[in-house]
């Protein structure tokens, strides 16, 4: 376990705050697919406090994930950043004084990264291989299924 992760909130009572600022390796995120990887590092600033009942750590957060294209499969870097990322932990709840947030910051990283993506910002080169199994688009407006908008309402008057 990352030792730079740790908060020891003992020394935070009486308006103390531990200024957090940490570049590692993205091992930590512990990522290993073949959709989804990170090879750059994680940047990490922020600071943490004490309320009377709870550790706060306010953070910005800043790393670049590399997944495939929707399109052609190739691999495209997206940036993934958060900035003013809250997280909170009941004092109550902390055994030993210590809290380690590498966990928090995991999850908050793995729920930025995008569904999907297309290279080449946004033109991979291969979509105009795929339109052709695409269905076009039509310039009449269509609604949905609406099955009573045949109904006129002026028959039913109570």
């Amino acid at each position: 376990m990352d030792e730079r992760f740790k908060i020891f909130f003992e020394h935070l009572h009486d308006g103390g705050t531990e200024t957090i600022d940490i570049t590692c390796d993205p091992a930590f995120l512990e990522v290993s697919e073949e959709a989804l990887f990170f090879t750059k590092p994680v940047k990490i600033s922020g600071e943490a406090y004490l309320t009377d009942e709870t550790l706060i750590l306010h953070l910005n957060i800043a790393t670049t994930a590399s997944i495939l294209c929707s399109i052609c499969n190739a691999p495209v870097e997206v940036a993934i950043e958060l900035t003013n990322f809250y997280h909170t932990e009941q004092i109550e709840e902390i055994k030993n004084g210590c809290f380690n947030y590498q966990e928090a910051v995991r999850e908050a990283v793995l729920l930025e990264v995008p569904a999907f993506a297309e290279c080449h910002e946004g033109n991979c080169p291969d979509r105009k291989v795929i339109t052709q199994f695409l269905k076009k688009p039509t310039s009449a407006k269509n609604d949905g299924h609406q099955p009573f908008a045949d109904i006129n309402l002026d028959q039913f008057k109570l």
